[in-house]
């Protein structure tokens, strides 16, 4: 099997009808372009954010120097209906 050192003329056809199609539709390829790139950089913060707030937290855990950590709801239940469950 030869290979070709040069592009067949059907590929370049194509990258020529791309080029005129971006060229012709500047705002359109700039918006696109736009959207792409801030849709990956908002991606990518998200990750960041998300792993940062994690190692932040471990952190803090560390600095307690506790193995156990009680969690205990911001609303307390009423006796009566723990008593009931329970009774």
């Amino acid at each position: 099997m030869k290979l070709k050192n040069s592009l067949s003329p059907r590929l370049l056809a194509n990258l020529y009808i791309a080029i005129d199609a971006v060229i012709a539709n500047r705002l359109r390829s700039l918006l696109t372009a736009l959207g792409i790139i801030f849709g990956v950089a908002a991606v990518i913060a998200m990750l960041a954010i998300g792993n940062g707030a994690q190692q932040e937290i471990l952190n803090q855990i560390k600095l307690v120097g506790v193995n156990n950590i009680v969690i205990k709801p911001i609303i307390e239940q009423k006796d009566e209906k723990v008593n009931e469950k329970v009774g």
